[in-house]
């Protein structure tokens, strides 16, 4: 459906993109706060630097994406398809949501962060 489309730096706050496809797209810089992306496809995606606080991502395929200085804080992660993410240096992992066994600590180990501080709910 966005299928290489590019919505680098777009206020998309709220939006529902469930079941989207967005392989090859790139969000870099995006506003996705309290967005629904459940069951999308984020393949090889640029997701760095997307503001992801309160988004739902359920059983979103993430692989080969770059989500480096995403912020993530109190995303809901449940069954996201993360082994294969391509990175996540400086990504904010703090007070994720239902993340599947191992997620966190794989991306501290290659450069998340967990940085609490003021996780506000989305506009």
């Amino acid at each position: 459906m966005f299928l290489r489309s590019d919505f680098s730096s777009a206020d998309l706050r709220n939006s529902n993109f469930s079941g989207a496809d967005f392989t090859l797209a790139s969000l870099n810089s995006a506003n996705l706060r309290g967005a629904s992306l459940d069951h999308a496809k984020c393949v090889n995606a640029d997701l760095s630097d997307v503001d992801f606080v309160g988004s739902s991502l359920v059983d979103t395929d993430l692989s080969r994406s770059k989500l480096d200085d995403a912020d993530l804080r109190g995303a809901d992660l449940k069954d996201v398809q993360w082994q294969h993410i391509a990175s996540v240096k400086a990504a904010n992992v703090a007070g994720v949501k239902n993340a599947p066994p191992g997620f966190v600590d794989w991306a501290l180990k290659n450069g998340a962060v967990d940085h609490a501080e003021s996780v506000s709910p989305p506009e």
